[in-house]
């Protein structure tokens, strides 16, 4: 197994973890860690604003079937293509949800973590060799 494969393995389960984390956050009284926790870096004002969910599917959950999928396709996969295709969707929903935070006017260092996965999955996957 290639260092590529490795890493996309790795960091999807990272993002499955991530995620399940958040949304544990969104459905129970677990304690939401943010360092820092001001003005500009807020999870609480991110995870709880209006934005954060998705006609009644919280974004967490959206989140946590992306990196599922991600694996599921890389095992499954049939093209290279596939696979950066998926990672487009996922480059482009960061894109929107960054664009959020700053209407917001509140960083999310959680979601960070979470589009910083994204990006780097979409940069594996286009490198990857089949």
């Amino acid at each position: 197994m290639k260092v590529s494969d490795k890493a996309i393995i790795a960091l999807s389960a990272l993002g499955l973890a991530v995620t399940a984390y958040l949304i544990l956050y969104h459905y129970s009284a677990v304690q939401l860690y943010c360092p820092n926790e001001s003005t500009v870096i807020n999870c609480t004002r991110v995870l709880n604003s209006s934005y954060s969910v998705v006609f009644g599917v919280p974004l967490p959950i959206l989140g946590f079937v992306f990196f599922a999928l991600e694996l599921l396709v890389f095992f499954r996969i049939k093209t290279k293509e596939q696979l950066i295709f998926l990672n487009a969707i996922g480059i482009a929903t960061v894109m929107f949800l960054i664009y959020l935070e700053y209407v917001l006017g509140s960083i999310c260092a959680w979601c960070t973590v979470v589009h910083a996965l994204v990006v780097a999955l979409f940069i594996i996957s286009i490198y990857r060799e089949k």
